[in-house]
């Protein structure tokens, strides 16, 4: 009956942590998206505003009179269900490129660097840590250039002179170049050198203040290492997601209490890790927007604005941006300092207590 019982339990598919994984980030990415539209079109008078124009098809028909109960109600399930897509696809895009790509090429998995306490120094790595670097800077680049172009471009732009497409045309080049050397993991570019060094020696210092590096003794590492060997029969040299894996169902049959523990973390830093996510994707859209956008105006209309609403609607991007760097280096902090090292402790724990027990 119990078991039962739990198996009708397991089938549910929803919990907390489709609140806190999917709706929220989702969430925050659209209203994020909204508010730079709003403003764009309130105080820009842009042509192009894909959220605006979104919302605009979720209006009733019937506009001119008050919504009944009905109607908020498919009005309120309608955008918590596109949310909540929204929310996949961002925890989708979130686990490839930060996990499988960030993460995995351009590091060890935490657990893996903490027993063997060696950084990935190889071609493939040094080309995603610089290549992130390069593509960063060159979003900063088109969002600064777009910037000066509506603050300064109308008084001297004429239809010949091309210098300054010419610039945004490389820049972008760059960009996607970066992009595609992200995913070939082989394909270097002879330029990323500096970059490399610019994103190893910001690491190196970040580590330093938020302290991952430490907290672990010798004494639990080595009994760590003995349960990899004595109980998962796993060789130090052959440390892959094996050893994360069968911790983690080592951890779960032995302490369900740990376990939950164990999923709060991972809860914590998933959540930070779509967060980040929503806030980057949400960057690049504004990006995109004003710099499509700003050719399309006028110095006429340009004139007619408050230039303390464009400063306000310029700095708007950038302020995703931080946001999203921010939230990358909590779930680093969360996903190394705490959930990792969590693993390692408890298992540790429970196979000498294991032992103690026989």
């Amino acid at each position: 009956m119990a078991e039962r019982e739990v198996e009708s339990k397991s089938m549910f598919p929803f919990n907390g942590y489709d609140i806190f994984g999917y709706i929220i980030p989702g969430g925050v990415f659209f209203l994020t998206v909204f508010i730079f539209d709003f403003w764009a079109k309130d105080s820009m008078n842009f042509e192009h505003n894909p959220m605006i124009t979104l919302i605009g098809l979720f209006k009733p028909i019937n506009q001119g009179s008050p919504l009944n109960t009905f109607d908020s109600i498919v009005f309120i399930l309608s955008a918590i269900l596109v949310i909540y897509v929204i929310g996949h696809i961002v925890a989708a895009i979130s686990s490839f490129f930060i996990d499988r790509i960030l993460i995995k090429k351009g590091h060890h998995y935490p657990i893996k660097s903490i027993l063997l306490k060696v950084r990935k120094n190889t071609d493939g790595s040094k080309s995603i840590k610089g290549n992130f670097v390069v593509f960063n800077l060159v979003l900063l680049v088109l969002h600064i250039s777009s910037c000066i172009y509506l603050a300064i471009a109308y008084s001297v732009y004429t239809h010949d002179y091309i210098y300054w497409h010419l610039f945004l045309l490389i820049t972008i080049i760059i960009g996607l170049l970066s992009l595609v050397a992200m995913f070939s993991y082989s394909f270097i570019l002879p330029f990323l050198k500096p970059f490399y060094f610019i994103y190893d020696f910001s690491l190196s210092r970040l580590r330093e203040v938020i302290g991952t590096d430490g907290g672990i003794s010798r004494e639990v590492k080595k009994k760590y290492k003995r349960f990899l060997r004595e109980e998962l029969k796993l060789k130090r040299s052959n440390l892959t997601t094996d050893v994360y894996w069968l911790s983690y169902i080592y951890i779960s049959r032995k302490s369900p209490l740990a376990v939950k523990a164990l999923t709060n973390w991972m809860h914590l830093y998933s959540f930070s890790r779509n967060l980040a996510t929503s806030f980057y994707i949400a960057f690049i859209y504004c990006v995109s927007s004003i710099g499509l956008n700003s050719h399309m105006l006028n110095g006429v209309s340009y004139n007619e604005v408050s230039k303390y609403k464009i400063f306000i609607g310029l700095v708007l991007p950038l302020t995703y941006w931080v946001l999203s760097i921010l939230f990358l280096l909590r779930f680093y902090y969360l996903y190394h300092g705490y959930y990792s090292k969590f693993i390692i402790r408890t298992c540790a724990f429970l196979y000498e207590q294991s032992k103690k027990n026989v």
